[in-house]
């Protein structure tokens, strides 16, 4: 039942995390169907592959929790919320990093058909929100030890 010390717990998706993957699938076919727009351009393509890759990979790797590294130590009393919150860590990863490829294969055909958009402001706001989104896992993180 344990894996290196880290019990197995299978962890039922809520509705939130439902609606997390949905949107985090709808994210990564709009970024397909942008770059099948944009096919002759073959930094989109290689951004839409990462994207893909990245999807499969956080996907898979939230389906295996005890395989996660985690702040605090796994113990079988703390084992469920702490699987809880680092699915839930990946989903949220998984979404931003799917917006922000998304968003930059955007960019790049906006800036290709030479249509002026201010990437910095967006830039700003989307790490000033990953940054507190990180801190305030951290704190659910250490505060359910």
């Amino acid at each position: 039942m344990l894996h290196k010390e880290k019990p197995i717990i299978k962890i039922k998706p809520t509705t939130f995390d439902k609606i997390l993957e949905a949107i985090s699938l709808l994210l990564l076919i709009i970024g397909l169907l942008v770059a099948c727009y944009s096919w002759s351009r073959i930094h989109i393509i290689f951004l839409a592959g990462i994207s893909v890759t990245m999807y499969i990979l956080l996907t898979v790797l939230a389906r295996f929790p005890e395989k996660i590294n985690y702040a605090v130590k796994i113990t079988p009393e703390n084992a469920e919320i702490q699987y809880f919150l680092g699915i839930r860590f990946i989903r949220f990863i998984k979404l931003w990093v799917l917006l922000i490829f998304d968003y930059i294969k955007l960019m790049t055909i906006f800036i290709y058909l030479r249509k002026g958009i201010n990437l910095v402001s967006f830039m700003g706001i989307y790490f000033f929100i990953l940054v507190i989104g990180f801190s305030y896992y951290l704190h659910l993180v250490h505060k359910n030890k």
